[in-house]
């Protein structure tokens, strides 16, 4: 991944954590393959045992990868909040707190991109 795009990928998590008003960071792993994806059948998860968040960045671009990011980092504060539901294991797409991370990441990723233009072609 090139260090322009790995800069903005860094600089829209510090840019996320505030919005979000998170307590803590979590890690964050970019994975650079797409057997991630084919093996879990997702472009990024949050694993709330370990506080860690994992996005595919192959082949995709910043603000797509920006959005799989703050859909995450949007289960860091449900976590952080004790939300109902990340813990029984429903993840469908229409679980309330799935549609919940959907919705702001959408307007984190909008908001952010408004001053950020290059994440639409990098």
């Amino acid at each position: 991944m090139e260090q322009e795009k790995k800069a903005l990928i860094q600089d829209f998590v510090q840019y996320a954590v505030r919005r979000l008003n998170l307590k803590k960071v979590p890690s964050v792993q970019l994975i650079h393959h797409e057997k991630f994806s084919q093996e879990n059948g997702s472009l990024g998860c949050y694993n709330i045992a370990l506080k860690k968040i994992q996005v595919v960045t192959h082949g995709r671009l910043a603000a797509d990868i920006m959005r799989t990011l703050a859909h995450e980092l949007v289960h860091r504060r449900q976590d952080e909040m004790g939300i109902k539901g990340l813990y029984d294991g429903d993840d469908s797409a229409s679980a309330p707190f799935e549609m919940k991370a959907n919705a702001v990441a959408g307007i984190l990723l909008r908001d952010y991109g408004k001053n950020h233009k290059q994440i639409f072609s990098k």
